[in-house]
């Protein structure tokens, strides 16, 4: 494992409790999972190409930001405002972000594959002249 679930935790922003620190270090192995996967799927060896310094440093980044998201926010990922009301019962919740990684589960969004040198959803970059004349119409 290249990654230290204790080196991951020291960069949060606030203490973890007991649960959350077991949590923290199966999920920081399932990231590094992820990301070895996504290079696999390329062509590529995550484990040969991170030992250049740059790669190292922007998966290590790549990993606490989808291990933060999921521990520190939770179930309250991708959610704007929320509001309540408690004479008369009233709750409301506007979400924004419907793609940010949801509950326990870890994602590699397309600005993340692109710290790490991986292709992004890519698409046809051709144009092509228009017909001059149907076939139908001679």
């Amino acid at each position: 494992m290249v990654f230290n679930a204790a080196d991951i935790e020291r960069r949060l922003p606030r203490q973890l409790t007991d649960a959350e620190s077991q949590r923290l270090t199966v999920l920081v192995a399932d990231a590094e999972e992820l990301i070895a996967a996504a290079f696999t799927r390329e062509g590529r060896d995550f484990y040969v190409e991170a030992e250049a310094d740059w790669l190292f440093t922007n998966a290590r980044r790549v990993v606490l930001e989808m291990v933060s998201s999921a521990i520190l926010v939770g179930g309250d990922a991708g959610k704007r405002q929320y509001s309540i009301t408690v004479g008369g019962v009233t709750e409301s919740s506007t979400w924004a972000d419907v793609t940010s990684s949801p509950w326990g589960v870890l994602s590699l969004s397309d600005s993340q594959r692109r710290l790490l040198g991986l292709s992004v959803a890519v698409t046809p970059r051709a144009s092509f002249p228009c017909a001059k004349r149907w076939p139908e119409r001679w």
